[in-house]
């Protein structure tokens, strides 16, 4: 398992245990994997690692009694057919295979709880005939696409109760009825930032993890952040990603919210993108009681100097910095007590950091940044040998040093 706090997404696992794993599956029937051929008898949980073999339909045949469908394999940039003729199918992992228009035959699979695709169509109004389903994930196969064309969520999808996990790229969440709630909705993800209407933020009051896409129109005159005034009101909110997807840097116009207006005390976990927020939020943001994890990407945060105020972020495990234009980290007393990873990358103007690292910290990361960066990092190092009983690891990387690069 990857010991990082907030990587409980990924896991790895030894080849040998992987096989094992697969083979004791296998002999148990509980799920029955195939790569070069297909089916030799009717299964009820399959996984294919060859999506070509969907294209062969005698394979859909023994597919009739299926619950569990998972795509695995290698991800195939042409349509192969889906077996949506089992009718007792609860689960479909199709993510790997690329669809061009959502498949209308999958609505008829009302035992359905867990769907996931890549498709570049509309979502149809007959979603809402999947009365079971719990999970709806759906990518896009086109990274770019016309504003009028991220509307692609029904007003139907108000009527799906049982929803617990919607991501549906760069969409944009109607605005209900006056009294439809989705009071199961825990995780809503890649939402457009005109999603978070105050009518729509109080029809998914049980929301804990919220991610928003900001896509800004030429002259945006900062408009676009309107919306983010609005998320304070998730009071059981604990993760919340913001990402501007086609940042303006050199624009100093756009006024973004002062973040004590749209981040909850509950937060937990938080990752900026492209905001392009003054350092000096960063007190505000200090100060939520409860922030673990805080991600800085891609200028989420512009300036030169970030000095933190005292006994703030007492409760972070993780501070990831990557892509800044920040020259200074200063670090005041009872700051960061809790720390346990430190990642700083693409980092190249910082000059200065704190003199010493927290005395809980584990893990430290430098990836590609200034030389005074990796010179402090081997500083550290040498500190900890000197001073530290219990064990951080330091690890120092550089592209240049890559034995592969190809000049």
């Amino acid at each position: 398992m990857d010991s990082d706090p907030d990587s409980s997404k990924t896991c790895r696992l030894h080849s040998v245990f992987w096989h094992m794993c697969s083979s004791e599956a296998e002999k148990s029937m509980f799920f029955n994997a195939y790569t070069v051929q297909g089916l030799k008898v009717e299964q009820r949980r399959v996984c294919i690692r060859n999506n070509i073999l969907l294209g062969i339909k005698h394979e859909h045949n023994s597919m009739l009694y299926t619950r569990s469908l998972l795509c695995t394999g290698p991800y195939h940039q042409y349509p192969v057919p889906i077996p949506f003729r089992s009718r007792l199918l609860r689960i479909v992992d199709a993510m790997s295979i690329r669809l061009y228009e959502f498949p209308i035959e999958a609505v008829e699979l009302i035992h359905l709880r867990y769907l996931t695709l890549t498709c570049d169509g509309r979502i149809p109004a007959a979603i809402s005939q999947l009365r079971n389903l719990e999970k709806l994930l759906v990518t896009r196969h086109l990274s770019t696409k016309s504003l009028e064309d991220s509307s692609i969520l029904p007003m139907e999808i108000w009527g799906m109760k049982e929803l617990r996990y919607l991501r549906v790229e760069g969409c944009n969440l109607p605005n209900p009825s006056s009294d439809e709630v989705l009071a199961n909705l825990s995780t809503l993800l890649d939402v457009n930032i005109n999603s978070c209407t105050k009518e729509v933020l109080r029809g998914v009051p049980n929301i804990k993890r919220l991610g928003v896409r900001i896509q800004l129109e030429l002259g945006d005159d900062g408009k676009s952040f309107h919306h983010l005034n609005n998320i304070s009101s998730l009071g059981k909110l604990e993760s919340f990603t913001c990402v501007v997807v086609n940042p303006d840097l050199s624009q100093d116009t756009i006024t973004p919210p002062a973040p004590h207006s749209m981040f909850p005390v509950s937060l937990k976990k938080l990752s900026l993108s492209g905001l392009g927020y003054p350092w000096s939020y960063m007190g505000i943001i200090g100060r939520l009681p409860n922030l673990e994890v805080l991600k800085l990407r891609c200028y989420a945060f512009q300036g030169p100097l970030w000095e933190t105020d005292y006994a703030s972020f007492n409760e972070l495990k993780l501070l990831s910095l990557e892509d800044t234009d920040l020259v200074l980290l200063r670090t005041r007393n009872a700051s960061f007590v809790s720390l346990k990873y430190l990642r700083i990358k693409h980092c190249y103007n910082i000059e200065e950091l704190p003199p010493y690292l927290p005395y809980g910290l584990r893990m430290l990361q430098v990836a590609d940044c200034s030389l005074s960066v990796v010179a402090w990092a081997e500083k550290m190092k040498e500190n900890d040998r000197e001073n530290r009983i219990e064990k951080l690891t330091i690890d120092v990387h550089s592209s240049w040093d890559d034995e592969d690069l190809d000049l």
